[in-house]
């Protein structure tokens, strides 16, 4: 998956098998197994808690314009890991 770009690391080189995925990562994956195009740049979105300067700010958007996330109100909670521990 690596070597396809799937999966790509964090910013310090290094790969953490052991930690719980959070929703912005496994959302980056999605977008990568699926390789969505890009949001328009009038594409918003409904949460509070996903701003610009975040790092998966991006791969939100575009799963979010493709239909494929709805969420939960207004607030995605992007430090909660994808199952719980």
């Amino acid at each position: 998956m690596y070597d396809f770009g799937i999966f790509s690391g964090y910013p310090d080189n290094t790969f953490r098998p052991n930690n719980n995925i959070t929703r912005p990562e496994f959302i980056a994956i999605v977008v990568r197994v699926l390789d969505l195009p890009l949001a328009s740049p009038e594409a918003t979105l409904p949460y509070e808690d996903v701003r610009p300067g975040n790092w998966f700010y991006g791969v939100v958007r575009q799963v979010y314009a493709a239909g494929i996330l709805e969420g939960n109100g207004s607030r995605l909670e992007p430090n909660h890991a994808m199952l719980p521990q």
